[in-house]
Protein backbone atom coordinates (compact mmCIF):
# COMPACT_ATOMS: atom_id res chain seq x y z
CA UNK A 1 0.00 0.00 0.00
CA UNK A 2 1.14 3.43 -0.87
CA UNK A 3 1.96 5.57 1.91
CA UNK A 4 -0.52 8.25 3.03
CA UNK A 5 -0.18 11.68 3.09
CA UNK A 6 -0.78 12.91 6.40
CA UNK A 7 -1.71 17.12 6.40
CA UNK A 8 -1.02 18.27 9.65
CA UNK A 9 -3.11 21.65 11.80
CA UNK A 10 -3.36 23.87 8.49
CA UNK A 11 -5.98 25.99 10.91
CA UNK A 12 -5.78 29.29 11.46
CA UNK A 13 -4.70 29.53 14.83
CA UNK A 14 -1.62 28.20 14.32
CA UNK A 15 -1.61 29.55 10.72
CA UNK A 16 -1.31 33.34 12.41
CA UNK A 17 1.80 31.97 14.44
CA UNK A 18 3.61 32.69 11.08
CA UNK A 19 5.02 36.21 9.18
CA UNK A 20 3.99 34.60 6.02
CA UNK A 21 2.13 31.06 5.90
CA UNK A 22 1.85 31.44 1.92
CA UNK A 23 5.40 29.30 1.17
CA UNK A 24 4.41 26.24 3.36
CA UNK A 25 0.65 26.10 2.52
CA UNK A 26 1.58 25.80 -1.59
CA UNK A 27 4.05 23.71 -0.99
CA UNK A 28 1.64 21.23 1.12
CA UNK A 29 -0.90 22.00 -1.38
CA UNK A 30 1.76 20.39 -4.19
CA UNK A 31 1.97 17.69 -2.45
CA UNK A 32 -1.96 17.00 -1.46
CA UNK A 33 -2.89 17.62 -5.25
CA UNK A 34 0.06 14.59 -6.66
CA UNK A 35 -1.18 12.59 -3.81
CA UNK A 36 -5.27 13.12 -4.91
CA UNK A 37 -4.04 12.54 -8.85
CA UNK A 38 -2.16 9.17 -7.76
CA UNK A 39 -4.93 7.72 -5.80
CA UNK A 40 -3.01 7.72 -2.39
CA UNK A 41 -4.62 8.18 0.58
CA UNK A 42 -5.00 11.19 2.64
CA UNK A 43 -5.13 12.05 6.05
CA UNK A 44 -5.94 15.16 8.16
CA UNK A 45 -5.09 16.44 11.16
CA UNK A 46 -7.02 18.92 13.41
CA UNK A 47 -6.78 20.31 16.69
CA UNK A 48 -10.41 21.17 18.29
CA UNK A 49 -11.51 21.41 21.51
CA UNK A 50 -15.71 21.06 22.24
CA UNK A 51 -17.00 24.45 23.53
CA UNK A 52 -18.53 22.86 26.49
CA UNK A 53 -16.05 20.53 27.40
CA UNK A 54 -13.42 20.93 30.04
CA UNK A 55 -10.61 22.92 29.74
CA UNK A 56 -7.32 21.52 29.02
CA UNK A 57 -5.34 21.39 32.62
CA UNK A 58 -2.43 23.97 33.13
CA UNK A 59 0.28 21.94 33.23
CA UNK A 60 -0.01 20.90 29.55
CA UNK A 61 1.95 24.41 28.28
CA UNK A 62 0.61 23.87 24.74
CA UNK A 63 -3.11 24.01 24.83
CA UNK A 64 -3.28 24.38 28.44
CA UNK A 65 -1.14 27.62 28.27
CA UNK A 66 -0.39 28.99 25.69
CA UNK A 67 -3.62 28.03 23.54
CA UNK A 68 -6.23 27.84 26.96
CA UNK A 69 -9.30 28.99 25.52
CA UNK A 70 -8.65 29.15 21.25
CA UNK A 71 -8.92 26.16 19.04
CA UNK A 72 -12.25 25.41 20.35
CA UNK A 73 -15.00 23.75 17.48
CA UNK A 74 -16.68 25.88 15.26
CA UNK A 75 -14.34 29.14 16.10
CA UNK A 76 -12.38 30.75 13.05
CA UNK A 77 -9.10 29.46 14.91
CA UNK A 78 -10.21 25.77 13.71
CA UNK A 79 -10.57 26.88 10.05
CA UNK A 80 -8.49 25.53 7.15
CA UNK A 81 -7.20 27.28 4.16
CA UNK A 82 -9.36 26.02 1.14
CA UNK A 83 -6.13 24.96 -0.82
CA UNK A 84 -6.07 22.44 2.18
CA UNK A 85 -9.37 21.69 2.83
CA UNK A 86 -10.45 17.86 3.14
CA UNK A 87 -12.57 15.88 0.34
CA UNK A 88 -15.42 14.14 1.43
CA UNK A 89 -13.92 10.59 1.55
CA UNK A 90 -10.75 11.94 3.48
CA UNK A 91 -10.47 11.23 6.80
CA UNK A 92 -10.49 13.52 9.81
CA UNK A 93 -8.78 12.87 12.89
CA UNK A 94 -9.51 15.59 15.61
CA UNK A 95 -6.84 15.54 18.14
CA UNK A 96 -7.09 16.98 21.53
CA UNK A 97 -3.12 16.85 22.45
CA UNK A 98 0.06 17.75 20.42
CA UNK A 99 0.42 13.67 19.64
CA UNK A 100 -1.77 12.64 16.63
CA UNK A 101 -2.16 9.13 18.42
CA UNK A 102 -3.25 9.91 21.94
CA UNK A 103 -6.53 10.25 22.24
CA UNK A 104 -7.37 10.37 18.99
CA UNK A 105 -8.67 7.94 16.07
CA UNK A 106 -5.56 8.21 14.04
CA UNK A 107 -4.04 4.67 14.52
CA UNK A 108 -7.40 2.45 13.84
CA UNK A 109 -7.78 4.94 10.15
CA UNK A 110 -4.10 4.32 9.40
CA UNK A 111 -5.15 0.45 9.84
CA UNK A 112 -8.25 0.66 8.11
CA UNK A 113 -6.56 1.99 5.35
CA UNK A 114 -3.76 -0.44 5.56
CA UNK A 115 -1.24 2.02 5.48
CA UNK A 116 2.18 1.49 7.54
CA UNK A 117 3.81 4.53 5.62
CA UNK A 118 3.42 8.36 6.39
CA UNK A 119 4.50 11.61 4.34
CA UNK A 120 4.24 14.53 6.61
CA UNK A 121 2.98 18.07 5.67
CA UNK A 122 2.25 20.08 8.93
CA UNK A 123 2.79 22.98 11.04
CA UNK A 124 4.45 23.30 13.18
CA UNK A 125 7.76 21.52 13.26
CA UNK A 126 7.82 22.01 16.62
CA UNK A 127 4.60 21.09 17.87
CA UNK A 128 2.51 18.29 15.84
CA UNK A 129 5.23 17.25 13.13
CA UNK A 130 8.18 16.69 15.59
CA UNK A 131 5.62 14.75 17.84
CA UNK A 132 4.67 12.43 14.74
CA UNK A 133 7.40 12.06 14.22
CA UNK A 134 8.90 9.98 17.23
CA UNK A 135 5.27 8.49 17.75
CA UNK A 136 5.49 7.03 14.46
CA UNK A 137 8.87 5.85 14.40
CA UNK A 138 7.27 4.10 17.85
CA UNK A 139 4.59 2.53 15.63
CA UNK A 140 7.13 0.97 12.97
CA UNK A 141 5.68 3.63 10.18
CA UNK A 142 8.03 4.18 7.39
CA UNK A 143 8.04 8.07 7.42
CA UNK A 144 9.21 10.96 5.22
CA UNK A 145 9.13 14.84 5.78
CA UNK A 146 8.71 16.56 3.38
CA UNK A 147 10.92 19.42 4.83
CA UNK A 148 9.48 22.55 2.36
CA UNK A 149 5.94 21.69 3.53
CA UNK A 150 6.14 21.65 6.90
CA UNK A 151 7.19 25.17 8.65
CA UNK A 152 7.84 26.46 12.69
CA UNK A 153 7.39 30.32 13.39
CA UNK A 154 10.95 29.28 14.79
CA UNK A 155 13.26 28.64 12.50
CA UNK A 156 16.33 27.65 14.13
CA UNK A 157 14.08 25.52 15.72
CA UNK A 158 12.28 24.04 12.46
CA UNK A 159 16.32 23.45 11.13
CA UNK A 160 17.53 21.88 14.48
CA UNK A 161 14.58 19.58 13.61
CA UNK A 162 14.74 19.16 10.06
CA UNK A 163 18.65 18.80 9.94
CA UNK A 164 19.02 16.86 13.23
CA UNK A 165 16.33 14.91 14.74
CA UNK A 166 13.79 14.08 11.73
CA UNK A 167 16.78 11.97 9.84
CA UNK A 168 17.42 9.59 12.47
CA UNK A 169 13.74 8.44 12.02
CA UNK A 170 12.79 9.56 8.96
CA UNK A 171 13.74 10.13 5.32
CA UNK A 172 13.28 13.94 4.84
CA UNK A 173 13.03 15.29 1.42
CA UNK A 174 11.39 18.52 -0.31
CA UNK A 175 7.95 17.84 -1.77
CA UNK A 176 9.67 18.07 -6.00
CA UNK A 177 12.59 15.22 -4.26
CA UNK A 178 9.67 13.41 -3.16
CA UNK A 179 7.29 13.68 -6.11
CA UNK A 180 10.30 12.54 -8.52
CA UNK A 181 10.76 9.29 -6.81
Amino acid sequence: MPAALLVMDFQAGFLGLFDDPGPVIGRATVALDAARSAARPVVHLRVAFPSDGAPVPAANRMFGQQFRGRMVEGSDDVAVPDALAPRPAEPVVTRRRTGPFVGSDLAPVLRGLGVDALVLTGVSTSGVVASTVCAAADEDLDLTVLSDAVDDPDRGLHDALVGGLFPQHAQVLTVVEHLAR
